[in-house]
């Protein structure tokens, strides 16, 4: 039982970026107190703090995976609570009761605890899957323009308003500016790395020097190299590298070649072909895009008298119109999808800015997918897709609703449907998707490059360390709860419902990590079935004290020990397969009981017979109507009390008396198994063999 005399926390958020400025959010105090409205912990701070006399009803939120919190204060947690992948930190034990737990991430408790005090069901409910959360951020001179990915996913580059062409490494969580150069403080429209190599080619509006560059990325020195620099006479505003790296596609002012490719050979390039698009119009700055295969071309032009959206067909030598659409307005921006044959599409004005085409090279046609419109009446500066062809990321002007987005896309239905959006108090100039589908960069007027991290399934769990926990009401678990270290949850009484179907880490609700403990007591787990209940691995213990568990379908322990404690009732209709190779032990004064209908399928992964162990005669297995099935390994019980309690069937493939059913090891009379057999009660041996060897 755990008391709470008082309740504390604090926050605090770990800074993973560079070139930010820390703005830590401090709330209360230690002398007053103070009710607090909800409250948002930034990702680039590594000191927020709850002060000791702050109370917090209206919950809070992490700002992203990267963010701390610790709590340390004197009064209950209570309202909406939305981690976003972060991590909270107990420095006092903690009242706690939210309305919801909103999004995952990492409760430590640093030995102490935690009790939900919440009245009504408490429900662990997961973010939506492949949600974005901020991960880093930099602040640069001025706005950005362009932003691109190397194809290992560990560097990004950017171009801003003033010229500067920069470099950062990116580790997952740490965003570090290597390098920089400044093309003559004139604007950079595009930036694009090569497909394999560490080249970065660079468009820039027209000024003193060249419009059009090629620089190689050195990684041990951390240098960037130009390998090319060509004067256009003309503004240039778009570049895509094709998906071979040995052809350049730029789009520039140049009323009689708006759109130029070059052959490149270790970052040099020569001039290969030019298309002229009549009437003439500008390629916009992020409108130029190689479909997967570089067989075709795609661009957004500025609105005239003809076509916005082309689709060139590229043969390695010429560039020649496959398809063609006319829009009514300028193209702002596009990209091929990297999977199949559809083009998203940003407008710079109109009711549906944003929009997604179908490209039939064999008909030349390009179709609009009007079942993809949104309603965006904004002007979109900047779409990429994801990868897989399964998600869109949109970069907008400010206006009504949010600037930054994530589309799921539906290639059956042809639909995008929202999964995330930011607000932002600046325009959204570029968006980007790291090669490996991780992450998501943006660019805006406000300075910021800020990388995000898209969550996976594989991530999507609670992390509770080294905490007690206990709880107050009946509990729906929505998402996998993973523990680390040393930790308890006392139910108190209360049903906790895993019910809920779980996608993470093989289908696992509650999972106790490497060489962890969790003591589940007190309570009734209702909805257990498959892998739901496991351990991580063989050093992981799971402890059961006073649980009734309640299976709605067959389960395997396949990693791991069980302590059974005081009592675990196993009931249902299915079969509880124990195939760990590890020995699981009924302590003193304990019972492990399955009921009527249940199946115990003992099947480990090794051949030892001992694997289900008793304390002491105290120690029960109680079979109520329960089978008891083997395989050819042979079961040994011995020490502790068998109960058998109605019609017992015995299911074994036991063919030799070393794979029998073994009550007794035939050694030691302090080994003997004692047996209690209940009136009108038996076993019912079906198959193989059972063998009485008590001495």
């Amino acid at each position: 039982m755990y008391k709470f005399k008082k309740y504390g926390y604090s926050f605090f958020v770990v800074l993973f970026m560079v070139h930010c400025p820390l703005y830590p959010v401090v709330v209360g105090s230690n002398s007053a107190v103070s009710v607090q409205a909800a409250v948002t912990f930034p990702y680039t701070d590594n000191n927020n703090t709850i002060l000791g006399f702050a109370s917090c009803p209206n919950g809070f939120t992490l700002d992203g995976a990267s963010t701390t919190c610790t709590y340390n204060a004197y009064y209950p947690v209570a309202g909406r609570i939305t981690l976003n992948g972060g991590s909270f930190f107990l420095s006092k034990d903690l009242a706690f009761k939210p309305s919801l737990l909103a999004t995952t991430g990492t409760i430590d408790g640093n030995s102490l605890g935690m009790q939900f005090t919440t009245t009504a069901s408490l429900q662990w409910a997961a973010a939506p899957l492949n949600q974005l959360y901020i991960l880093a951020s930099a602040v640069l001179p001025s706005a950005v323009y362009s932003v691109n990915w190397a194809y290992d996913s560990g560097f990004v580059a950017t171009g801003d308003n003033t010229g500067n062409l920069r470099v950062f490494s990116f580790d997952g969580r740490n965003l570090v500016q290597r390098a920089t150069v400044n093309l003559t403080n004139v604007r950079i429209n595009g930036v694009s790395w090569h497909p394999s190599d560490y080249y970065i080619a660079a468009v820039r509006n027209s000024g003193t020097n060249q419009e059009l560059y090629v620089y190689r990325y050195n990684v041990g020195p951390a240098t960037l190299t130009q390998t090319t620099a060509i004067e256009l006479g003309f503004d240039a505003f778009a570049v895509s590298w094709h998906p071979t790296g040995n052809f350049l596609a730029i789009g520039n002012a140049d009323t009689a070649n708006e759109i130029r490719v070059y052959s490149a050979a270790a970052g040099v390039l020569t001039a290969l072909t030019t298309f002229n698009i009549a009437p003439n119009a500008n390629v916009s700055n992020d409108a130029l895009s190689f479909s997967p295969t570089g067989t075709y071309l795609a661009a957004g032009v500025a609105s005239n008298a003809g076509s916005e959206l082309y689709v060139y067909t590229f043969n390695g030598t010429t560039l020649a119109i496959n398809a063609q659409a006319e829009v009514g307005v300028t193209v702002s921006c596009l990209d091929y999808s990297h999977t199949n044959s559809v083009i998203a599409v940003g407008l710079i004005s109109g009711t549906q800015c944003l929009r997604v085409y179908q490209h039939d090279p064999g008909a030349g046609t390009l179709t609009e997918l009007t079942s993809a419109r949104v309603g965006e009446t904004v002007t979109v500066n900047s779409v990429h897709w994801s990868p897989d062809g399964t998600q869109l990321v949109m970069g907008r002007n400010t206006g009504t609703g949010t600037e930054f987005r994530l589309y799921a896309y539906d290639s059956t239905a042809a639909t995008l449907t929202q999964l995330y959006g930011e607000n932002s108090t600046s325009v959204v100039r570029t968006v980007a998707w790291s090669p490996n589908a991780k992450y998501v960069a943006r660019g805006d007027d406000a300075f910021n490059l800020r990388i995000y991290n898209r969550v996976s399934p594989a991530l999507d769990y609670f992390v509770f360390n080294n905490i007690k926990m206990a709880l107050s009401s009946n509990t729906t678990l929505k998402n996998m709860a993973r523990f680390k270290g040393v930790c308890a949850l006392d139910g108190k009484g209360i049903t906790l419902d895993l019910s809920a179907s779980f996608t993470a880490t093989n289908g696992n609700a509650i999972l106790v990590d490497a060489g962890s403990s969790l003591l589940l007591q007190n309570m009734t787990i209702s909805g257990v079935s498959a892998n739901k209940m496991a351990c991580l691995d063989n050093l992981g213990t799971l402890s059961l004290e006073n649980v009734t568990w309640i299976q709605t379908d067959s389960t395997v322990f396949s990693l791991g020990r069980l302590y059974i404690s005081g009592e675990l009732r196993v009931t249902g209709t299915t079969v509880f397969a124990y195939t760990s190779n590890q020995q699981s032990t009924i302590g003193s004064n304990s019972m492990l009981y399955f009921d009527s209908g249940m199946t115990f399928s003992y099947n480990p992964s090794s051949s030892a017979n001992n694997l289900l162990a008793f304390a002491d005669r105290t120690s029960l297995l109680h079979l109520y109507e329960t089978t008891l099935q083997t395989t050819t390994t042979a079961l040994q019980l011995t020490k502790g009390t068998l109960v058998i309690d109605g019609v017992c069937p015995v299911v074994s493939g036991a063919q030799n008396v070393g794979q029998a059913i073994s009550f007794g090891d035939g050694v030691s009379a302090n080994n003997n198994l004692t047996i209690r057999v209940l009136p009108e009660s038996g076993l019912n041996v079906v198959s193989g063999i059972v063998r009485y060897n008590n001495i």
